[in-house]
C-alpha cells in the first residue's frame, strides 16, 4: 500500500465543502459462465429488486434480454477520503488473491 498526495491545492473560496470521497479499481473482467450468470442475477435482484420487475416485462426475444453479467477481478484499488486521510491524499492498494 501506498500514500500519495494530489500536486495542487483547492482553491480557497472552497472552504465548506462536502465530504469528497472516491473510489478507482483497477480490473479485468470477462462474461460470467453459464452457473455465475444465474449466481450474479440472483445476487443483483436481490441488491435492486426493481431489476427483477423490470426484467419481468421484456420480450424475451428483445435487446435487453441479451445483457450479459461480467466476473470483475480487482488487481489494484485507489480511494480518495480527505475526512479519512487528509485533503488530497490518496490511498493505493495492490489486491492479490491466494
Amino acid at each position: 500500500m501506498r500514500v500519495m498526495r494530489r500536486a495542487g491545492r483547492y482553491p480557497a473560496q472552497i472552504a465548506e465543502r462536502p465530504r469528497i470521497a472516491e473510489t478507482r479499481t483497477y480490473a479485468i473482467g470477462s462474461q460470467a459462465a453459464d452457473i455465475d450468470r444465474a449466481e450474479a442475477e440472483r445476487v443483483y435482484s436481490r441488491r435492486f429488486p426493481q431489476y427483477s420487475r423490470w426484467k419481468a416485462t421484456l420480450d424475451p426475444a428483445g435487446l435487453p434480454s441479451g445483457y450479459r453479467f461480467y466476473r470483475f477481478a480487482p488487481a489494484r484499488l485507489k480511494i480518495l477520503d480527505e475526512a479519512e486521510f487528509g485533503d488530497a491524499v490518496f490511498v493505493e492498494a495492490d489486491i492479490t488473491r491466494t
